[in-house]
């Protein structure tokens, strides 16, 4: 649903037409928001701050997340119709990785 809602914003034929630097904004700010809520709700439940500079590793994926953001809303943006599939198979390409390279199986 949500790269189905991506494509209809940024189309400036027949949807909303906002820009792909107002869709990174947006998620910019979205996934902000649901850090602090999280930080808010870990300071609340476990009594103590949580310390995201403590995680580096952590930092160093959500800047990578990022980097794949802006990727993402710039081939919506060109491509929805080549771009959506590409994003549904994703799951079923990491399985078909897993399997191949890292030898997993799944179980019931």
């Amino acid at each position: 649903i949500g790269t189905a809602a991506d494509g209809i914003v940024l189309d400036e034929k027949t949807g909303l037409g906002l820009g792909e630097f107002d869709i990174i904004i947006l998620y910019g700010l979205t996934f902000f928001l649901a850090g602090i809520f999280s930080w808010l709700f870990l300071l609340i439940k476990e009594k103590h701050a949580y310390n995201p500079f403590k995680e580096g590793t952590k930092g160093i994926a959500a800047a990578f997340e990022e980097f794949g953001q802006l990727f993402y809303v710039f081939a919506m943006a060109k491509q929805p119709v080549l771009v959506a599939p590409m994003v549904a198979s994703y799951c079923i390409v990491s399985v078909i990785l897993s399997r191949l390279f890292l030898k997993e199986k799944l179980t019931r």
